[in-house]
This record gives structure tokens, sequence and C-alpha cells, in this order.
């Protein structure tokens, strides 16, 4: 009978077999992770692009005045065709009106006859998608400039 060493003996303890928490961390961590950090950079970028869309922006647009008056109230001066409005929303958003749609009615039924002041920015009414809001107003009448936020 041959000799062993004492080094040559194993004892070591037979493997025990992972339990099924430590397969289920396994498979969620470490297999595939290629594809996982694939998946995270890709929502990663989305994320930044779709964020960045919403940063509010404001543009100038030139919108057609249009004016609601009862049949035997005439406006004497010369008011202004369109007015200059100050738009704040999301680019897309923004991006997505067209000069056709965006119409400033201004209701004047409940006036009567005489010299009136009417503020812009009290009466028109344009019809927004949600997230776009009015800043303000500027026309011109005459040479002069007027601007009203």
């Amino acid at each position: 009978m041959p000799f062993q060493d004492i080094d040559e003996v194993s004892t070591s303890e037979p493997k025990r077999a992972p339990s099924s928490v430590e397969k289920l961390l396994r498979r969620i961590f470490v297999e595939d992770w290629n594809l996982k950090l694939l998946s995270l950079a890709i929502t990663m970028v989305l994320w930044l692009v779709v964020t960045g869309q919403n940063e509010p922006v404001t543009a100038h647009v030139n919108v057609q005045l249009n004016f609601i008056r009862p049949q035997a109230l005439e406006i004497s001066n010369d008011p202004p065709k369109t007015v200059d409005v100050m738009l704040t929303g999301s680019r897309n958003k923004l991006d997505d009106l067209s000069s056709l749609d965006l119409v400033a009615t201004v209701d004047i039924s409940d006036q009567r006859a005489g010299e009136r002041v009417l503020r812009l920015a009290d009466k028109a009414v344009i019809s927004l998608p949600q997230g776009v809001k009015i800043d303000g107003f500027h026309w011109s009448i005459e040479g002069k400039h007027f601007t009203r936020f």
C-alpha cells in the first residue's frame, strides 16, 4: 500500500447546491450582463432626450386678430390686424403650431358706444394646446409700439 502525504488528501467539504434565492440573484445580476448594460445605456439616452424636450422655450408668433362685435357697433380707429404674441411651452408643442391655427379672438360684444380702451391681455382668447401659455403681447398702431405682459 502506497503512502499518501497529508497534503494530497483532500479534506474539503462537498459543495452545497445554491438556493433558489441565489439562483434568482445570479440570473438577475450576472447572466447576460452585456445585454443588460446595453439596455441601461439605451434607457439613459432616451430619458435624456425626452426630458430635454420638455424644457420650456419662448417663441414670438404673429397672430391674426378677430373682433366679435355687435352689428350696431363700429370700430372707428384702425385696430391692428395682427399682434405679436410671446408663447412659452415645450419645443415640440410650439413647433406643431401653425400660423393658420393661431387666431386671437377679442369679444367686444358687451361694449357700448363711446370711446374705450381695451386691454388685449384681458379680452383676447387664443386656443392653445395644453402646456403652452401666453407671456405677453406686442403690437404697433400708427408707428407707436405697445407691449403687455
